[in-house]
Order: C-alpha cells, then structure tokens, then sequence
C-alpha cells in the first residue's frame, strides 16, 4: 500500500521542489477509530519516511463509520468534497461505497479479502491469480 501512496504522491514531490504543496490524503474507514489507530499510526510513520509530515505538508482527513455501513456514502461525500489526492479505504464497505462516490479520485484499498469479487477491482481474475504480491 506504501510503495501504491508512494507512487501516486511522486507528481507532488516533483511540484514541490518548485512551489511546496500540501498533500491531502482521504481515509475513508468501514470500522472505527480505534480499529484504524494502528493503521493510520504505521500509515502517517511510512509518510513521514518518504517526507511527507503531518501539519507541514501533508493533512490526512479521516472518517470513520465504526461498522454503521448506512453512515458512508455521507462520510464518502465529505471527504470527496474536501479534494483529496487520493482516498486511503478500510474495508470492503468503504471501498465499494468510495468506488461509487467518485471515478476521478485514486483509491487505494486495503483490508479486503478479494477485490475483484467484491467488485472494488477490474483486475481479471486469471491476471490477479498470476500476479506475485
């Protein structure tokens, strides 16, 4: 997932040699805040590494359902409008419902058992079968 925020965020390092911009990042969670702490714990650290800090040029906008799944399409719809560069999923209901909410915002999954069947995907099934990792 790293190395996935990493290479979507590379245009923005470049820029930011020119004129620094802050990268907003959307966390969009099927589960609630205490769930996700770690997640977004190791997420910010793995940030920090590749440059990117936290109330200086980075702000992660985190919403959270906590397993009320009726609550995401509002908090799919706040974090989309906020403009995120990416959005950062937890869970299959998160990612299904952010997949609905936009087309042109890049999302990057994770804690999904098979995104292909849950539809979060376009992988092929023989692709993602052959595929290492």
């Amino acid at each position: 997932m790293i190395l996935t925020v990493a290479f979507v965020m590379a245009p923005q390092t470049v820029l930011a040699q020119q004129a620094p911009k802050t990268a907003r990042i959307g966390w969009l969670a099927s589960g609630g805040a205490d769930r996700n702490s770690v997640f977004l714990t190791s997420f910010s650290q793995a940030m920090r590494e590749l440059g990117y800090l936290e109330g200086n040029n980075l702000i992660i906008e985190a919403r959270y359902a906590a397993g009320q799944y009726e609550k995401l399409p509002a908090l799919a719809a706040e974090v989309i409008a906020l403009k995120p560069d990416i959005l950062v999923t937890e869970g299959t209901p998160a990612t299904q419902t952010a997949k609905r909410a936009s087309s042109t915002i890049p999302i990057v999954m994770t804690i999904i058992a098979d995104p292909v069947a849950a539809g979060s995907s376009t992988a092929s099934r023989a692709r993602a079968a052959t595929s290492p990792g």
